[in-house]
């Protein structure tokens, strides 16, 4: 098992820039890449955001790292609902669909 004190975090908000990092550290990837929605409620309104979250581990001691803010919807509205976990799920398969191209295997979860 690694030490995960000695692991560097590199940080991505856009996907096409994490995907770009994973084909250049391609040879280096640890697989599963780990694939997931994260959720997060307002503490003062019945609102919830949403973000995509995807991180792999190298094997020089680093970690990649995806969080993309998707956007948020007021808990009673089921269209916007809908169409953010849509949005995220469009990033989710992106993500899905680079990975297997690189032979690499995707799992839900993250890597902390």
């Amino acid at each position: 098992m690694r030490d995960q004190s000695k692991l560097v975090t590199v940080r991505f908000n856009d996907v096409g820039e994490f995907l770009e990092e994973l084909r250049l550290q391609n040879s280096n990837v640890l697989s599963p890449i780990r694939t997931t929605k994260t959720f997060e409620l307002s503490p003062k309104l019945p609102i919830t955001s949403v973000c995509v979250m995807a991180t792999a581990l190298l094997r020089n001691d680093q970690r990649i790292k995806l969080q993309k803010y998707i956007g948020q919807y007021m808990q009673v509205d089921e269209t916007n609902r809908k169409s953010v976990h849509d949005r995220a799920d469009i990033h989710l398969h992106k993500i899905e669909a680079a990975a297997k191209a690189l032979n690499l295997e995707v799992r839900a979860g993250v890597y902390e």
